[in-house]
């Protein structure tokens, strides 16, 4: 009972530090594209639209293959579940889970620095759909504050390591 205990107070723990740093890096996306699009009011650094075209194609490289990558990881990191109803696994499993919601933020975050970017060099604002997607992305990986609440699985459909894990 007490390791039961101890093992959800350092979950909750777990989660409001997850939750802190998503925090964190959707105030300062969002305070980057902001002073971006102040910059590209004034001038900008470049204002080169020739540009944009190019930047616009490798900022869908990077998007796609940020959202492959954060499929490899995903499975690298929770790997095949194990089925027994061992507390310490549990713990452990959304350990694992919290972590790769830190890293998943930290891919959508550096998309929308990217945008960010790209947008102070052309002078284009169509460039903030990326921090605006990014920010969104983020959003949806913060994990809940209530008991039960775990970060949410990022891809297709349920499947086994998406699955509620009860500490």
């Amino acid at each position: 009972m007490q390791v039961t205990v101890q093992a959800s107070r350092s979950v909750k723990l777990d989660r409001q530090k997850v939750q802190i740093i998503i925090a964190a890096l959707i105030v300062g996306l969002a305070g980057f594209s902001g002073v971006a699009v102040w910059m590209a009011g004034e001038g900008g650094l470049g204002n080169d639209a020739s540009l944009a075209p190019i930047l616009r194609a490798a900022l869908l490289v990077l998007g796609f293959g940020l959202v492959a990558a954060s499929r490899v990881v995903k499975r690298v990191m929770l790997g095949k579940p194990s089925g027994s109803d061992d507390p310490a696994g549990h713990e452990a499993a959304l350990a694992s889970r919290l972590t790769l919601t830190v890293v998943q933020a930290a891919f959508a975050d550096g998309f929308g620095l990217c945008g960010s970017v790209f947008l102070l060099v052309t002078g284009q604002l169509y460039f903030l759909a990326a921090p605006a997607i990014s920010i969104l992305i983020m959003l949806k990986l913060l994990p809940g504050s209530g008991a039960s609440a775990e970060p949410p699985a990022i891809g297709r459909g349920a499947s086994s390591h998406s699955q509620p894990i009860d500490p």
